[in-house]
C-alpha cells in the first residue's frame, strides 16, 4: 500500500545504491491583508530515512522550491538497495509524517518580506532585499516628482500671470511715455509760438496771442497729466515686479525644502513575517 519511486542518478554503475527516503510535495498559503499578500507556494522536500530518524524525519530535509522532478517505476539496472526501516513499511506511519510535516513547515517556513517604513511600502513575495531597494530608489525620485509637479503646478498660473501683467504694464509705460513725448513737444511748439508773437507782434495782449498763450498753458496742464501717467505707469511696474520677486522667492523656497530623493541603500528596513495558513497546508 505504500507508494514506491526510484530517483534516477545520471549515472549508473554496479556501486550505485539507493538509499530510503520521504518525498513530499507541500502547498502553503500565505495571506495578510495589511500587507496586500495572498499567494500560494509549491515545495518538494526531501529527509532521508533511517532507524533515528523516523520519528521525526523532517528536521534536516530538503527543501526546494517547485513540483518534484520525474520518478520512476523501477531502480536503475545493477543498482543495491539501502536498508529501509521498519517503520517505513507501515502505510499508518505515513500519514503521521505528513501531519508533522505540516506543524513543521507552518515553523520553519514563514514567508519574510521587507517593509520600509520611510515610503512606507512593502517588498513582493519573491523579491529579493535588493530588487526591493533598486524599486524603492524609483519610488522615491518619483515621489519628488510628484511633488515638483504639484508644486509648479500650483505656482506656474500665479507666475505667469504676474509675468502677464508685468508685459502689459511694460506696454502702457510705452504708450504713456509716447504720448507725452508728444504732448510736451506740441507744448513747447505752442509756447515758442507764443513767445515769438509776443516778442514781434504789434500788441502784446493782441486776440491771437492770448489765443496762442492759452492754448500753450493746456499744453502744458496736459502734458504735465500724461508725464503723471507716465511715473503712475512705472509704479504700478514696479508694484507687479515686487511681487513676481516675492512669489518667485515664495516658490523656490518650498523647492528647496523638499526632502532629497532616498538613497536605496541606506533605507532602513524592517522585516515582516507571514506564517503559512495552517489550515490551508496542503
Amino acid at each position: 500500500s505504500v507508494k514506491e519511486r526510484f530517483l534516477h542518478p545520471e549515472k549508473t554503475d554496479e556501486g550505485t545504491t539507493y538509499r530510503p527516503s520521504l518525498q513530499a510535495t507541500a502547498r502553503l498559503h500565505y495571506v495578510r491583508a495589511g500587507v496586500n499578500v495572498d499567494t500560494w507556494s509549491t515545495l518538494t522536500v526531501q529527509a532521508g530515512l533511517a532507524e533515528e530518524t523516523t520519528a521525526s524525519p523532517w528536521d534536516d530535509a530538503d527543501i526546494t522550491e517547485g513540483e518534484p522532478a520525474s520518478l520512476g517505476l523501477e531502480p536503475a539496472p545493477g543498482a543495491t538497495r539501502g536498508e529501509l526501516p521498519a517503520a517505513a513499511l507501515e502505510e499508518k506511519n505515513y500519514l503521521a509524517w505528513s501531519k508533522k510535516l505540516a506543524d513543521h513547515l507552518y515553523r520553519t517556513r514563514p514567508l519574510i518580506l521587507w517593509s520600509s517604513p520611510d515610503l512606507k511600502d512593502v517588498s513582493k513575495p519573491g523579491e529579493s532585499e535588493r530588487d526591493f531597494r533598486i524599486r524603492l530608489g524609483l519610488k522615491s525620485h518619483e515621489i519628488r516628482d510628484d511633488a515638483r509637479f504639484r508644486l509648479e503646478r500650483a505656482y506656474g498660473p500665479k507666475l505667469q500671470r504676474l509675468r502677464d501683467k508685468i508685459a502689459d504694464a511694460d506696454q502702457t509705460i510705452d504708450l504713456q511715455q509716447s504720448q507725452y513725448d508728444q504732448q510736451k513737444a506740441q507744448t513747447a511748439i505752442s509756447v515758442g509760438a507764443t513767445l515769438l508773437g509776443a516778442v514781434f507782434g504789434r500788441k502784446l495782449a493782441g486776440v491771437r496771442n492770448v489765443g496762442r498763450a492759452t492754448t500753450a498753458a493746456r499744453g502744458m496742464s496736459r502734458a504735465a497729466r500724461e508725464r503723471q501717467d507716465v511715473v503712475s505707469a512705472m509704479e504700478r511696474r514696479e508694484m507687479l515686479q515686487r511681487d513676481l520677486e516675492a512669489l518667485e522667492a515664495q516658490f523656490n523656497a518650498e523647492l528647496a525644502g523638499m526632502n532629497a530623493p532616498a538613497d536605496a541603500s541606506t533605507l532602513v528596513l524592517e522585516e515582516v513575517t507571514i506564517p503559512p495558513r495552517k489550515a490551508d497546508i496542503t
